[in-house]
């Protein structure tokens, strides 16, 4: 992986390392990740959601990363307190499995699951600099965060 060149690029790979392993655990669209200060918003979200629109839009804001499930909400965290792409990465696939947990179309799914125990899912923390996808009950699994469409996991 490219070492991303300014902070909206650090945001973006974050985004796409963890709406990647969305896509593989659960499919395209589950959940939607949207940086505020991303020039490349996208309209068919912002037409149909004003809430959005005018919060993303509104004069002196913060910058802000908005996590949400299609036709369900959304919740904002704050981009400022996160110093490296593995920090924000991490900030970003909890945010996900917390928007996941508490909708009504994933409600008590394990996202991603843990192959050691199955319907628990992994968390994500930081693991020797790295975001890592691990298991809570003691199981050796550390998966990188944005590898799960990897061949094979391994621990």
């Amino acid at each position: 992986m490219s070492k991303p060149d300014s902070t909206c690029d650090v945001y973006r790979s974050a985004i796409d390392r963890v709406l990647s392993d969305v896509r593989c655990e659960l499919g395209a669209g589950a959940v939607l990740v949207i940086d505020s200060e991303d020039a490349h918003l996208p309209p068919e979200v912002l037409a149909h959601d004003p809430w959005l629109l005018s919060e993303i839009t509104s004069p002196g804001r913060s910058p802000t990363i908005y996590v949400g499930v299609p036709d369900e909400g959304w919740t904002g965290v704050g981009r400022a307190e996160w110093p490296s792409l593995e920090d924000a990465t991490v900030a970003i696939a909890d945010a996900v499995q917390e928007v996941l947990v508490e909708s009504r179309a994933h409600w008590a799914v394990a996202f991603p699951a843990c192959p050691a125990h199955p319907g628990t899912p992994l968390w994500p923390k930081m693991h020797d600099g790295t975001a890592v996808w691990t298991c809570v009950d003691g199981a050796a699994i550390a998966i990188p965060i944005g590898s799960l469409g990897a061949e094979a996991r391994t621990s």
